[in-house]
């Protein structure tokens, strides 16, 4: 044959499209052993294995990687040594261990190592031949047939046998035959097949839906009992199907019911061998081969199984034809992208012919990786009838656990089967007695009794006689008593009594402002043996109106004076005179059956529906919630929630049945941050009941010693953050908890107390709370199933007033009792905690308050003209999208829906359309509107500057949208006024100071960006810089020359320093240095900040970088100065104090400055230049030499937004220690200031000051640890390097580009070496000139680290990069590198500057100081500490 090139089999097509991604990886490689269990001899091995290699061509196959496409050809036979391994000293464990760790090592398919062989001396005459072969020269049934073929060569040499020199049937005929296969019609044929077996399939099957980003894989391996295994032949023999059948109809019965699918696809191999002799081939021919299987509703188990039977030998006729053809055709005309199935069964039999089976055994280890989530093999080897189930499956979709309970279940269906021939696939039992009755029984097992004999009233007013002089409620700094309240509410009871003839069950509707009256009303109601309907007054009128009306409410209260609704009367209750009524309490009329409250939320119908809550469900909840560890030992409880909102029935009764006290906050204080924090803090409130977004609101609260007096926080309504429990856990030791519950189980039906981040869920069921997850027909779901969370138990609401309808449908029996179907997505855990997972319908919560999609499309179809509509929720917004016969002005439409529609319902984006996209079945398609900001113009403008970019992504985080444009109308994108508050505090954070106007009047991030930076560029004018006479300056730096630097440098060593800037990165490091290496005092000035006194910040810092190592020596070595530097310079406050410090010190170390790129010029002004003018006058006056710390943005190369364009720069000028002004562009404040303030220094020592400027570059985590800056998130080198990890890719024009570590624990330790030097040098660059080669960091992040960075063209760099921008889900992943983006999406950081440090290098060397070596180890500890902070993911 020669050396005759051939194409690839499409068999190996796969494996090469599968090698091709994952080539690093031992996913393609087939492991086995060939076990010899007597009369080992390790020569006669190698003989074998290299007789097998010479008899058959597909092992000598090599591949010609220089062609387009790739090819294969076969190499002349040559006799080969292997390995012999000694494991005569080996334990069982070890060789097991060595087997497995060999399979796991890849085959270097790039270098054409196909195959591995090693011989195993166990000793004892005992051993083994270990094979790895590559899938795409072999596959499991030829290695069955290498196996048989090792042991008759074996055997025969042992007997003196002749052997044979025939080779075996080559595997080019199968690629020959391949071919003509393709130019025949049967190929044809089969091509019409497939493509109408799978025509109108609409998606692909999978058991876990999850994104496969490691091919990582275990294996779960079970043996059936005997009797089973009988009664499975005797079944299929009766029935004339196969095992393999009965377990396709299983596991597909299994997916229909947990999926609610009845369409299905699920792989299986096929043997691809078309005769005798192709069966005796080694090579790759194994296929796979999609099976549809199609279920109709009440089909019996039994039918469904013959039916499949039938389905497979037709497939089996047409298995040939590739299945990447099929999977070509189906991309092509369908919307499906990846696989067709997740789920592959097969039906293994292939063994080696082994010659005696005592002497001669073989195995086949797991590789451990995957490309479907689940594999799951019906194992018969031996042709016994006796079946082994092998589940391979994903470790990032599966669990071993839930592998188990999956066996369980196919095997509770086979059972189920068996003993029932009659039973339907809807029936069929699908988990096994033992789970259902854990669910059941074990789960729901919460039974707690309470006392039912008194209601919720009672017990307040039992409460009042105990402790009637106790405050109440406090609200805007009033109080009111247990008694006054009692008295007030029972006035309003014998009104409602005796004015308006009120009985049980009748409703009174209240509207009223947040006032002590509000919750007077509502105990009134209660006492009168009413049902308050609690109203927000903010309701459009409409809304309220039909409330009232749908209700029946008998009587409406309020205590607005200026509230008037047409046609309802509306009793004012300062105009009532309710001090002619007794104040007593009231003979109770109320049974626990009757109603307590009507809370109406969002209805499909565009009407809402009122919800009837019973006094026994009032009272359930009530002892439910004590039931929480602690909270009737809380004293103070904090009441922010809008009333009408049924967390607030936690907030007053709680409290007001333990004797506690009430904060009430007002309307502000339920909203504005820093009124909620004070109203926390003045009343040191222990109990909070919010949610999460009202949570995290209150957290924007500078002062966070308002959150030390919490106990008990709970939040609902909305899902948990992760981030909020780590957020609030920096600032209270409180309890933290999530609770669940609609408001028609009675505000909360389960909840959990949260102490791990990584565990956060909605918990167990509440006591006499029964929950269960079913499926759209009522049946329950095993454990970890999605599904609806149906509630039962004392919580369930009566049901919706007025509305039998609705009523009969969500409110269901199941188990013998009332359940209430929630919509809600959910799973049980393992443990029985409730995992939330989203809405099953159009149904959302937003911002803790249901809406109701279809009830705002229903409002917005009612707009005259308008035909269709469509709304959808993203990022807690409301997105609108409609159809009409004329244009639509927004305005107009937004107005209307503010007269229908309560504020929080109103959409924020509005697009009209001309036609909606549709599905196959011709509803809307919600997945494929367009996103609304992209639509309404042709093209995103990014931000260019830091501070654009700084105000970009506060408005992200604030919008949720991720490809906003600068030039955005912040109001047109869905800020309103409360996220204005919240943007003006994240800007101040970011020391970006605007006012609340300031966003009004520059509503866009360009024009905010453009009004911020206006003073401060006609401040940077080039006339300022280019008018100066650099001549005496440039004299000094003429000094600073390698062969001006001495013989023997003069060092002069300091006794106490002054140091300034110590709360720095560099500072702090700086301020640890001379702790270490001297025994002088250190004299620290630190303002406060925050809230925090100077002692605590630098405790704070010196804490976080270094454990309690030095706070012994606050007060003693380490002097801090509680001031302002220019306070501190300028003697304004204490000048003996100045003088004191200056005669005892001998240098100060000036490393103060604000170090971003943007923001206020007022306070860069402030600190870099005047700031350092006071402190080099202080040096002047007091003759102390200065060592200031500068930046090397001074020379205009800045990497803070891309390299800011040098147009006046010459390409490759030198920016030295010799260097000061080359025609630099100095428009970047930071570079400006620190600039000026660079050339008063140098001004001031040429007047004679001792003096030196070191100017750094990029600092980054200790070479020691790898411990980096406090704010990483705030670095831009870290973020640039965090966008690469994010995608995995870098351009190829950047990857002989170098980049800069400077660790600042060196850089520290530089800054004091170069302060002793006593020479006339006064500039030096300090950065480490050890540069790392991206392609060299591209290597340690693979090899060390796993991380496999693509290199790829600019062109395709700049397309992916495109593609990111335009997909929000994606796009904060390129946050780091977007202002660095040219317009056409590449990057490219070169530059006209070349910043040299020979002088500064030179220097350090001849004092003992080099900079470290950029290596693995120190980059190992680099990611690992940013990965380990969270910062990094990989």
């Amino acid at each position: 044959m020669g050396n005759k090139n051939y194409g690839l089999t499409y068999p190996q097509k796969n494996i090469w499209l599968v090698e091709k991604f994952n080539g690093e990886l031992p996913i393609n490689s087939i492991v086995g052993t060939v076990e010899i269990n007597r009369d080992f001899d390790s020569t006669l091995c190698i003989d074998a294995v290299n007789n097998v290699i010479k008899n058959n061509d597909a092992l000598r196959i090599k591949f010609d990687f220089n062609k387009e496409t790739l090819e294969q050809y076969v190499t002349e036979y040559k006799y080969k040594e292997f390995e012999v391994v000694d494991m005569s000293m080996y334990s069982q464990e070890k060789i097991e261990k060595y087997i497995i760790d060999f399979a796991l090592q890849p085959l270097f398919f790039g270098k054409n190592c196909l195959f591995d062989f090693r011989i195993l001396d166990y000793g004892h005459n005992k051993g083994a031949i270990l094979m790895k072969i590559h899938h795409i020269i072999c596959d499991a049934w030829s290695c069955s047939k290498i196996g048989s073929q090792l042991v008759d060569f074996i055997e025969k040499k042992m007997s003196n046998e002749e052997i044979s020199d025939e080779l075996k049937p080559s595997y080019f005929e199968f690629v020959n035959s391949e071919k003509e296969y393709e130019a025949s019609d049967k190929y044809k044929k089969d091509e019409e097949f497939w493509r109408e077996y799978l025509s109108g399939i609409k998606e692909t099957t999978s058991i876990k839906s999850v994104n496969n980003n490691t091919t990582n894989a275990n294996r779960y391996s079970i043996k059936l009992e005997e009797s089973f295994n009988n009664d499975i032949n005797m079944y299929c023999k009766d029935n004339k199907i196969s095992p393999y059948v009965l377990f396709l109809a299983a596991l597909s019965t299994y997916i229909y019911r947990i999926k609610n699918n009845n369409d299905l696809i699920l792989g299986t191999p096929v043997l691809n061998r078309s005769n005798f002799r192709e069966k005796n081939m080694v090579g790759m021919f194994v296929s796979t081969m999609p099976i549809r299987i199609k279920i109709e509703e009440n089909i019996k188990f039994l039918d469904l199984a013959k039916q499949i039977s039938l389905n497979t030998l037709t497939l089996f006729r047409h298995q040939k034809y590739p299945y990447s053809k099929t999977l070509e055709y189906v991309h092509k005309e369908t919307d499906i992208t990846g696989n067709l199935y997740n789920v592959v069964l097969s039906y293994q039999n292939a063994r080696a012919d082994l010659i005696n089976k005592e002497k001669y055994s073989t195995t086949w280890p797991f590789v451990k990786h995957l490309n479907d989530e689940l594999q799951i093999h019906i194992m018969d080897m031996d042709n016994t009838g006796v079946l082994n189930i092998k589940y391979d499956y994903l470790v990032d979709a599966f669990s071993e656990e839930e592998v188990k309970y999956l066996h369980t279940r196919l095997i509770a269906i086979i059972k189920n089967a068996i003993s029932d021939l009659d039973v339907n696939v809807e029936n069929i039992r699908i988990m096994s007695p033992e789970e259902e009755n854990k669910i059941l029984y074990e789960f729901n097992d919460t039974k707690v009794d309470y006392p039912k004999d008194k209601t919720v009233i009672e017990l307040f007013e039992e409460q009042v006689k105990k402790t009637p002089n106790n405050i109440a409620i406090v609200f805007e700094g009033k109080e009111i008593t247990y008694k006054e309240l009692n008295d007030k509410a029972n006035k309003i009871a014998n009104f409602l009594r005796i004015e308006k003839g009120i009985k049980s069950n009748d409703i009174v509707a209240l509207i009223f402002k947040r006032s002590f009256e509000m919750i007077i009303a509502i105990l009134g109601t209660l006492k009168s043996g009413a049902a308050y309907l609690p109203i927000d007054p903010d309701f459009p009128e409409e809304r309220i109106k039909y409330m009232i009306e749908d209700s029946n409410s008998k009587v409406v209260l309020s205590n607005i004076e200026d509230k008037y609704i047409n046609g309802i009367n509306i009793e004012k209750i300062s105009k009532l005179e309710l001090d002619k009524y007794n104040n007593e309490d009231l003979h109770k009329t109320t049974k626990l059956d009757d109603l307590a409250y009507i809370i109406y939320t969002s209805g499909t119908t565009g009407k809402p529906k009122g919800v009837m809550i019973s006094v026994g469900n009032l009272l359930h909840i009530r002892y439910s919630a004590i039931n929480f560890e602690g909270l009737e030992e809380c004293k103070v409880f904090g009441c922010f929630s809008t009333y009408s909102f049924d967390i607030s029935i936690l907030e007053i009764f709680i409290p007001l049945t333990l004797g506690a006290k009430i904060i009430l906050a007002n309307e502000d204080e339920q909203k504005i941050p820093d009124l909620m924090g004070t109203l926390l803090l003045n009343n040191k409130i222990e109990v909070l009941n919010m949610t999460p977004t009202r949570m995290k609101l209150l957290l924007e609260y500078q002062n966070k010693e308002a959150f030390s007096s919490l106990k008990k926080v709970m939040l609902g309504g909305e899902v948990f953050p992760s981030s909020l429990y780590e957020e609030l856990k920096k600032y209270s030791s409180t309890d933290i908890y999530d609770g669940y519950g609609p408001t028609e189980i009675t505000v909360w039906s389960s909840a959990k107390k949260i102490e791990d981040i990584n565990n956060i869920n909605i918990g167990k069921s509440l006591p006499n709370v029964k929950s269960y997850i079913l499926d759209n027909k009522n049946r329950l779901l095993p454990l970890l199933i999605e599904g609806e969370l149906c509630v039962g138990g004392d919580g369930v609401a009566k049901g919706y007033y007025n509305n039998k309808e609705t009523t009969e449908a969500k409110f269901v029996k199941f188990n013998n009792q009332d359940v209430y179907k929630t919509g809600d997505l959910s799973k049980f855990e393992f443990n029985g905690d409730l995992q939330y997972l989203g809405r099953l319908d159009s149904q959302i919560k937003l911002n803790g308050l249901r809406i109701e999609i279809e009830e705002i499309e229903n409002v917005i179809k009612k707009y005259p003209n308008i035909l269709h509509s469509a709304v959808t929720v993203n990022n807690d917004k409301i997105y609108a999208y409609f159809i009409a016969s004329k244009k639509i002005e927004v305005g107009k439409l937004k107005k209307f829906l503010s007269v229908n529609l309560p504020k929080y319902m109103i959409p924020k984006f509005f697009l009209q359309m001309d036609k909606f996209p549709l599905t196959v079945l011709g509803k809307i398609d919600k997945k494929s509107l367009p996103e609304i900001n992209n639509s309404l113009r042709r093209k995103i403008k990014l931000p260019k500057t830091a501070l654009e970019r700084t105000i970009y992504i506060e408005i992200v985080k604030i919008t949720g949208i991720k490809s906003i444009s600068v030039d955005d109308n912040f109001f047109d994108i869905g800020l309103d006024s409360l996220n204005v508050i919240e943007l003006v505090t994240r800007l101040g954070r970011n020391d970006v100071h605007v006012t609340y106007g300031d966003i009004f009047d520059h509503p866009t991030v360009q024009e905010l960006a453009k009004f911020l930076e206006l003073n401060e560029t006609s401040v940077i004018s080039q006339n300022d810089v280019t008018n100066y006479d650099y001549t005496n300056i440039q004299k000094l730096l003429n000094i600073n020359k390698v062969e001006n630097i001495p013989e023997n440098i003069k060092i002069k060593h300091f006794n106490n320093v002054l140091l300034t800037g110590v709360t720095g990165f560099l500072g702090i490091h700086i301020l640890e240095n001379f702790l270490r290496y001297t025994k002088g005092k250190i004299y620290c000035i630190i303002r406060n900040k925050n809230n925090k006194t100077s002692e605590e910040r630098l405790r704070e810092r010196l804490e976080f970088f270094f454990g309690k190592k030095y706070n012994k020596q606050i007060g003693k070595r380490i002097i801090v100065i509680d001031k302002e530097l220019n306070e501190f310079c300028t003697n304004k406050s204490n000048k003996k104090y100045a003088e004191e410090v200056a005669n005892d010190i001998d240098l100060v170390i000036h490393s103060a400055a604000r170090v971003k790129h943007f923001g206020d010029r007022g306070h860069f002004f402030e600190i870099n230049v005047n700031g350092t003018k006071n402190i080099t006058d202080f040096c002047v006056k007091y003759n102390k030499k200065l060592v200031f710390i500068s930046t090397l943005s001074v020379s205009g190369n800045i990497l803070e937004g891309g390299y800011i364009e040098q147009n006046k720069v010459a390409e490759n000028t030198i920016y030295d220690e010799t260097s000061f002004y080359i025609n630099q562009n100095l428009n970047n404040i930071y570079a400006y200031t620190k600039f000026l303030a660079e050339r008063y220094v140098l001004e001031q020592v040429n007047n004679g000051l001792n003096a030196c400027i070191i100017r750094v570059g990029n600092l980054t985590s200790r070479f020691s640890d790898g411990k980096f800056q406090i704010n990483v998130d705030e670095n831009a080198f870290a973020n640039r390097i965090k966008t690469v990890l994010n995608i995995n890719t870098i351009p190829e024009n950047l990857y002989e580009f170098y980049l800069e570590f400077s660790p600042v624990d060196y850089a520290a330790k530089a800054v004091l070496k170069l302060s002793e030097i006593d020479e006339k040098f006064n500039v030096y660059h300090l950065f480490n000139h050890n540069h790392i080669l991206i392609s060299d960091f591209i290597n340690i992040l693979w090899y060390n680290l796993g991380i496999k960075i693509r290199v790829i063209t600019e062109k395709e760099f700049a397309d992916l990069i495109t593609k990111y921008m335009k997909d929000e889900k994606k796009s904060e992943d390129i946050s780091g590198i977007v202002i660095d983006l040219t317009r056409d999406n590449r990057l490219n950081y070169k530059t006209n500057t070349k910043i040299k440090s020979d002088f500064t290098i030179n220097l350090l060397k001849k004092i003992g100081f080099m900079w470290p070596e950029v290596d693995q180890e120190y980059l190992i500890k680099y990611f690992n500490y940013l990965k380990k902070i969270k910062f990094l993911k990989f």
